[in-house]
Protein backbone atom coordinates (compact mmCIF):
# COMPACT_ATOMS: atom_id res chain seq x y z
CA UNK A 1 0.00 0.00 0.00
CA UNK A 2 1.58 3.45 -0.77
CA UNK A 3 1.38 6.35 1.60
CA UNK A 4 -0.34 9.23 0.19
CA UNK A 5 1.86 12.44 0.27
CA UNK A 6 0.92 15.45 1.82
CA UNK A 7 2.84 19.00 1.17
CA UNK A 8 3.10 21.33 4.20
CA UNK A 9 0.44 23.42 5.22
CA UNK A 10 1.10 25.39 8.15
CA UNK A 11 4.00 27.59 8.72
CA UNK A 12 5.35 25.15 11.37
CA UNK A 13 5.67 22.48 8.61
CA UNK A 14 7.17 24.43 5.97
CA UNK A 15 9.75 25.64 8.46
CA UNK A 16 10.62 21.85 9.04
CA UNK A 17 10.52 21.25 5.25
CA UNK A 18 12.67 24.56 4.62
CA UNK A 19 14.99 23.46 6.99
CA UNK A 20 15.57 19.81 5.55
CA UNK A 21 16.43 21.63 2.39
CA UNK A 22 18.60 23.90 3.74
CA UNK A 23 20.95 21.41 5.03
CA UNK A 24 20.77 18.94 2.12
CA UNK A 25 18.27 16.72 3.28
CA UNK A 26 17.26 14.56 0.13
CA UNK A 27 16.51 17.66 -1.88
CA UNK A 28 13.71 16.01 -4.80
CA UNK A 29 12.05 14.72 -1.83
CA UNK A 30 12.06 17.97 -0.01
CA UNK A 31 11.20 20.14 -3.32
CA UNK A 32 8.55 17.22 -4.41
CA UNK A 33 6.55 17.74 -1.30
CA UNK A 34 7.49 21.78 -1.66
CA UNK A 35 5.72 21.91 -4.65
CA UNK A 36 2.08 20.18 -3.61
CA UNK A 37 1.95 22.45 -0.35
CA UNK A 38 -0.14 25.06 0.51
CA UNK A 39 -0.09 27.72 3.01
CA UNK A 40 -2.59 30.72 3.75
CA UNK A 41 -1.26 34.01 2.09
CA UNK A 42 -2.03 36.68 5.16
CA UNK A 43 0.53 39.23 5.38
CA UNK A 44 2.48 38.40 9.03
CA UNK A 45 2.42 34.93 7.48
CA UNK A 46 3.47 35.49 4.19
CA UNK A 47 6.17 38.17 5.21
CA UNK A 48 7.46 35.58 7.70
CA UNK A 49 6.96 32.91 5.47
CA UNK A 50 9.32 34.84 2.61
CA UNK A 51 11.85 35.76 4.90
CA UNK A 52 12.21 32.16 5.94
CA UNK A 53 12.11 31.66 1.83
CA UNK A 54 15.19 33.92 1.59
CA UNK A 55 17.25 32.94 4.35
CA UNK A 56 16.92 29.49 3.19
CA UNK A 57 17.80 30.84 -0.80
CA UNK A 58 21.01 32.77 0.81
CA UNK A 59 21.95 29.81 2.90
CA UNK A 60 22.04 27.67 0.03
CA UNK A 61 24.08 29.83 -2.03
CA UNK A 62 26.54 30.51 0.40
CA UNK A 63 27.21 26.87 1.19
CA UNK A 64 27.23 26.18 -2.41
CA UNK A 65 29.83 28.98 -3.25
CA UNK A 66 31.83 27.79 -0.37
CA UNK A 67 31.95 24.58 -1.71
CA UNK A 68 32.90 26.03 -5.08
CA UNK A 69 35.85 27.70 -4.22
CA UNK A 70 37.32 24.88 -1.89
CA UNK A 71 37.12 22.25 -4.71
CA UNK A 72 38.47 25.16 -7.18
CA UNK A 73 41.53 25.48 -4.25
CA UNK A 74 42.20 21.86 -4.76
CA UNK A 75 41.98 21.46 -8.37
CA UNK A 76 45.03 19.68 -10.08
CA UNK A 77 43.51 22.06 -13.19
CA UNK A 78 42.42 19.08 -15.36
CA UNK A 79 39.33 20.02 -17.21
CA UNK A 80 37.39 18.00 -15.45
CA UNK A 81 38.17 19.64 -12.01
CA UNK A 82 37.00 22.76 -13.20
CA UNK A 83 33.81 21.66 -15.08
CA UNK A 84 32.52 19.35 -12.51
CA UNK A 85 32.00 22.11 -9.20
CA UNK A 86 30.59 24.20 -12.27
CA UNK A 87 28.27 22.52 -12.82
CA UNK A 88 27.62 21.46 -9.10
CA UNK A 89 27.00 24.89 -8.81
CA UNK A 90 24.60 25.22 -11.96
CA UNK A 91 22.19 22.62 -10.41
CA UNK A 92 22.49 23.80 -7.37
CA UNK A 93 20.87 27.16 -8.65
CA UNK A 94 18.34 24.96 -10.84
CA UNK A 95 17.33 23.53 -7.10
CA UNK A 96 17.06 26.67 -5.90
CA UNK A 97 14.93 28.21 -9.16
CA UNK A 98 12.48 25.23 -8.01
CA UNK A 99 11.99 26.10 -4.54
CA UNK A 100 11.39 29.93 -5.59
CA UNK A 101 8.50 28.54 -7.68
CA UNK A 102 6.51 26.52 -6.11
CA UNK A 103 3.05 27.25 -6.21
CA UNK A 104 1.96 28.32 -2.81
CA UNK A 105 3.46 31.04 -3.71
CA UNK A 106 2.40 33.77 -5.57
CA UNK A 107 3.47 35.05 -8.64
CA UNK A 108 4.56 38.20 -7.88
CA UNK A 109 6.58 37.05 -4.97
CA UNK A 110 8.06 34.45 -7.27
CA UNK A 111 9.17 36.74 -9.33
CA UNK A 112 11.05 38.57 -6.88
CA UNK A 113 12.76 35.60 -5.54
CA UNK A 114 13.75 34.52 -9.45
CA UNK A 115 15.22 37.85 -9.76
CA UNK A 116 17.11 37.58 -6.41
CA UNK A 117 18.39 34.42 -7.66
CA UNK A 118 19.14 35.79 -11.10
CA UNK A 119 21.34 38.45 -9.47
CA UNK A 120 23.36 36.45 -7.29
CA UNK A 121 24.16 34.03 -10.68
CA UNK A 122 25.05 37.03 -12.91
CA UNK A 123 26.82 38.68 -10.54
CA UNK A 124 28.76 34.93 -9.69
CA UNK A 125 29.69 34.43 -13.56
CA UNK A 126 30.97 38.01 -13.47
CA UNK A 127 33.26 37.40 -10.95
CA UNK A 128 34.34 33.63 -12.53
CA UNK A 129 35.11 35.57 -15.77
CA UNK A 130 37.13 38.65 -13.66
CA UNK A 131 39.22 35.87 -11.90
CA UNK A 132 39.84 34.23 -14.86
CA UNK A 133 41.73 37.04 -16.40
CA UNK A 134 44.74 35.81 -14.11
CA UNK A 135 45.01 32.86 -16.19
CA UNK A 136 47.74 33.65 -18.83
CA UNK A 137 46.89 30.52 -20.65
CA UNK A 138 42.85 31.67 -21.27
CA UNK A 139 42.08 27.75 -20.41
CA UNK A 140 40.22 28.95 -17.44
CA UNK A 141 38.23 31.60 -18.67
CA UNK A 142 37.67 29.22 -21.59
CA UNK A 143 36.10 26.91 -19.20
CA UNK A 144 34.07 29.57 -17.38
CA UNK A 145 32.36 30.58 -20.35
CA UNK A 146 31.61 27.90 -21.86
CA UNK A 147 30.03 26.24 -18.33
CA UNK A 148 28.19 29.50 -17.31
CA UNK A 149 26.14 28.88 -14.54
CA UNK A 150 24.17 31.56 -15.13
CA UNK A 151 22.14 29.73 -18.31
Amino acid sequence: MSESVTGPATYREWVDLLKKFGARENDTEVLDTAKIGTIVWQQVVAERFMQRIVNTINGRIQSASQTFQKQMNHTSGEEVDIIKPLHQLKNEYAKLIQLATIPAIPEDSQQQLLKMIDDNRHSLQQNLETSAKSDRTGKLASLIKNNRVDR
